[in-house]
């Protein structure tokens, strides 16, 4: 939520441009539920942190094309 507030602080809503892409900010998009998932992939473990690293990986699909 804080995210989404420091956008509406800086600018208004527009739609995705290739200038986007170099934004310093991060820019939200929406997906339906149904074509997204997330899954986790089991990683190596991490001896500094004495754990099993992993990595959350969230995808969506819109009009054929995979975000």
């Amino acid at each position: 939520m804080q995210d989404l507030k420091t956008n509406t602080c800086i600018a208004g809503p527009t739609p995705f441009s290739e200038q986007d892409r170099i934004s310093p900010y991060p820019y939200w998009q929406c997906f339906e539920t149904k074509n997204s998932k997330m899954i986790c992939e089991r990683g190596k473990y991490d001896p500094h942190e004495k754990v099993v690293m992993s990595v959350l990986v969230v995808s969506g699909t819109r009009n054929g094309e995979l975000h």
